[in-house]
């Protein structure tokens, strides 16, 4: 079983998010040695009412965090 994404990717959860703000796909993308550096943001970065963009911030501690949450929620069923 291979590492990260199903498009081959690091991100575990690229095509799955959705941004907060408005609904829109979160789009991944790499950088840095190797591409190991993962960034999230809005497919639009579009800009709201009140002048803000959308969200756009760095992979790693979140997919930590939700990686954690999914193999803790699926242990019990031997996953």
């Amino acid at each position: 079983m291979g590492e990260g994404g199903v498009r081959g990717g690091a991100s575990v959860f690229a095509g799955v998010l959705r941004c907060g703000a408005c609904g829109r796909k979160v789009l991944v993308s790499y950088s840095g040695s190797q591409g190991r550096s993962i960034r999230y943001s809005c497919s639009t970065n579009c800009r709201h009412e009140d002048g803000k963009r959308c969200a756009a911030f760095s992979a790693h501690r979140l997919e930590r965090v939700l990686t954690e949450q999914l193999l803790e929620t699926v242990s019990p069923l031997g996953v």
